[in-house]
């Protein structure tokens, strides 16, 4: 998991030259990506900030994962929220509220106000530009799902994403990602996919399902970020 420092301008074009970055170095043309929007509330602080570093280095390598909205703070701030590798973060609601704008202007998603977690998948063409794929992208409201007991917390669900992520690269030989990778057997999204791993009360019960999570969050008209 990965703090974009807000001191830097934050945007959609930060975060693909992140992935840019990443894709080079790992030699690979597509991945699962994660957005978190989630300011900082007592249920952030139990669900996500306790176990942010196990977040960090779990998912490294594996997925792109951003926490949005956070930009490094003085050791004296009163703001501080946490601190990683001796370095100390608070949260910044202005620029977190410009990439929430610039995410909802690129889709249909629209923030819940709560803490909404963004998988899709990140792809690179020949000319090593990157795409986002938000036709087959998964949304999750993380207090909603855990109201509903869909999922028993957040760090079971990250698991749930960090693992579908290193079971992908282990069985894809060329790490070129995309998503029919997500598909298994006779599930036709990654949305699918995720609902397979919930209680079966909630598979049985699609439209439960769907009061968290949805699979298509593009644009009618085809947009490119």
């Amino acid at each position: 998991m990965k703090l974009l420092d807000m001191e830097q301008g934050a945007s959609i074009n930060q975060i693909k030259k992140t992935i840019r970055n990443s894709f080079d170095e790992q030699g690979i043309k597509s991945s699962l990506i994660g957005v978190l929007f989630a300011p900082p509330t007592s249920f952030i602080k139990s669900e996500i900030v306790d176990s942010f570093e196990y977040f960090h280095y779990r998912s490294e390598r594996i997925i792109n994962f951003f926490w949005v909205g956070y930009e490094q703070a003085d050791e004296n701030d009163s703001k501080k929220i946490f601190e990683l590798n001796k370095e100390f973060w608070k949260f910044n609601p202005y620029e977190f509220n410009k990439l929430r704008n610039e995410f909802e202007n690129e889709t249909r998603w629209i923030f819940s106000g709560e803490s909404d977690l963004l998988l899709f998948t990140a792809t690179s063409d020949e000319s090593e530009l990157i795409a986002f794929d938000f036709a087959d992208a998964i949304v999750i409201n993380l207090e909603k799902a855990k109201e509903e007991k869909a999922i028993s917390s957040v760090r079971g669900l990250f698991e749930i994403v960090f693992s579908i992520s290193q079971k992908l690269k282990k069985e894809n030989s060329s790490l070129k990602l995309s998503g029919q990778l997500i598909i298994h057997a006779a599930r036709t999204s990654a949305f699918s996919l995720l609902v397979s791993f919930l209680p079966n009360r909630f598979q049985k019960d699609i439209n439960t399902v769907y009061a968290f999570c949805t699979e298509n969050i593009k644009k009618s008209t085809e947009q490119r970020l």
